[in-house]
This record gives structure tokens, C-alpha cells and sequence, in this order.
């Protein structure tokens, strides 16, 4: 049995006022079968904010219902095949609705985990935000996809790039975890500290998400992302999806 769930709340402007929120994220469970994505939209990126969105639960939908082709030898292509059906629909998507968009107009970042089954699971990542694996024991690390910045720390790296084969990190999760957290960089700069989790944030965080349903974290979690405290550290939007083994 596993908990899973997540949430997005949008960031403010230099006037206070609510942005577009360029994130997104989904969660999708299918029999044995489980995908977490999140996504974050570039600022300079016209319809980022429909980038996200599309990446974020289409790959899930599409994960999840290749399950069974999915195995060690193969996990890469279907990986690669389900980010270029993206493409081809945000680009469908920008015809039919005349957007005269190229595919750098939905740039995103993306972070996601794929279980399989309990032999095969994968974790992809390109771009800056986290992905943390815990285990329940004190919140020991096990493992952690870090944030990628480009020359400037304010620049990242996205799937839309011309060389994002070359930038999209994949990795076996065949180490032992209870508690994944998937984050954008609205977030990280909470959660991480030095690039490695941050407990006093961390903590909190895993201990509420194991003692609450699902409707109650997701709303206490939504008003910690959108709390004065919050907005003092980054004004950005900030997206965190969990998955929590039982």
C-alpha cells in the first residue's frame, strides 16, 4: 500500500500580485503501477505554464499505461518515446489553437518516477528542483536527484532543449526508500540546504505526510507553501508531490 499525492501554488510578482502558475505535477496509480511527475515552466517561455501541464500528466498517463512493455532492457527508449509524443502534441496542440509556437515556447523542467513493480522502478530528471529518497528511520537520505544549473544559477536546463538526450538524467531506483518528495526550485530553497536535505524542513514535512490523510496534507501543505515565511525565502511558484510506502 502507498500514500501519494501533491500540490502547486503559484508565486507573486514584484508588485504582489498572483503570477500564472508555470508548474505542474500528476500523480497516476494503476494496479502495481505508479507515476510521479513535476514539472516547472521557464519564465521566458510564452506558454510554459502549458508545458508543464502537458509534460506532467500526459508522460504519467503514458507511463503508466505502457506498464507492461516497460523492463530493464527497454526502459529508456519508452522513456524517450513518451517525451517525443509530447512534443508532437504540444505542437498539434499549437496548431489547432493557431499559437504559431515552437517547442522552446513550452520549455520545462521535469522530475519523475516510474514504479513498474516491485522489481523495476526508474527515476528521470533534467533541470534544476529534487527529487529526495528517504527511508522512514529518521528520515535517512538514500539517495538524491540535485538541482542542475547552467553556467549562472539562475539558469537551468529543460526538456525542450535541442540537446536535452544529453541532459536528461536517468537512474535504477534499486535502493532501499519509504518516502519520495518531488520538488521545483520554489521549493528547494527550503528543503535543501548545500544541496542536501534540509531537516528542519524535511522533517516536518515527512512526519505530517505519515500521520494525516491525503485531503488534509495537501491543504495544510498548500498553506505552508503560501505563507508569508515562504514568500520571504522565494516568491516563485512552488510545486512538492510525495509518495509515501506503507
Amino acid at each position: 500500500m502507498a500514500y501519494f499525492g501533491g500540490t502547486s501554488v503559484p508565486g507573486y510578482d514584484q508588485d504582489k500580485n498572483k503570477k500564472v502558475n508555470q508548474d505542474g505535477f500528476f500523480v497516476l496509480k494503476k494496479n502495481q503501477s505508479f507515476c510521479l511527475i513535476v514539472c516547472d515552466g521557464a519564465g521566458s517561455a510564452k506558454f510554459s505554464h502549458i508545458g508543464s501541464k502537458a509534460f506532467s500528466k500526459n508522460l504519467a498517463k503514458y507511463f503508466v499505461n505502457s506498464c507492461d512493455q516497460f523492463s530493464h532492457e527497454n526502459m529508456e527508449r519508452l522513456i524517450y518515446e513518451g517525451i517525443e509524443k509530447t512534443f508532437r502534441l504540444l505542437l498539434r496542440y499549437s496548431k489547432i489553437f493557431k499559437l504559431n509556437a515552437s517547442i522552446n515556447d513550452f520549455a520545462t523542467t521535469l522530475l519523475g518516477f516510474i514504479k513498474i513493480d516491485e522489481t523495476l522502478s526508474v527515476g528521470f530528471h533534467i533541470g534544476d528542483g529534487a527529487i529526495i529518497f528517504l527511508t522512514k528511520e529518521n528520515s535517512s537520505l538514500s539517495y538524491i536527484s540535485k538541482p542542475e544549473n547552467g553556467e549562472y544559477i539562475n539558469q537551468t536546463f529543460f526538456i525542450t532543449d535541442k540537446n536535452w538526450k544529453e541532459k536528461l538524467r536517468l537512474f535504477k531506483v534499486d535502493f532501499q526508500f519509504e518516502i519520495l518528495l518531488a520538488m521545483t526550485d520554489g521549493v528547494t530553497g527550503m528543503a535543501l540546504k548545500d544541496n542536501q536535505p534540509f531537516n528542519g524542513f524535511i522533517n516536518p514535512i515527512v512526519n505530517f505526510l505519515a500521520s494525516n490523510p491525503d485531503d488534509i496534507c495537501e491543504k495544510t501543505i498548500t498553506n505552508i507553501l503560501s505563507s508569508s515565511k515562504s514568500l520571504q525565502i522565494s516568491n516563485d511558484d512552488k510545486t512538492i508531490a510525495w509518495y509515501l510506502k506503507c
